[in-house]
């Protein structure tokens, strides 16, 4: 296997390492949401579903951990 090869396996396995992390705040976030609960519309979800930032995520996780309504947690 040539250097370039394994750069490129590095890389491939960084993302899936990242959009694994990526998925897993999510499921917190929307478990957050949950126990709170704070219900979301279907354009909420789409939203949490198409956020490629963990920090955005995260930062929902704390406004949803003191919020009363999902306008406060997305605002």
């Amino acid at each position: 296997m040539t250097a370039q090869h394994r750069t490129y396996i590095s890389e491939i396995r960084a993302q899936g390492r990242e959009e694994g992390r990526r998925e897993a705040v999510a499921e917190i976030l929307l478990m957050v949401l949950a126990e709170w609960g704070i219900g979301i519309s279907d354009a909420q979800r789409e939203l949490i579903d198409g956020c490629v930032s963990v920090d955005q995520l995260e930062t929902w996780i704390v406004r949803a951990s003191s919020a009363s309504s999902a306008d406060e947690v997305f605002a």
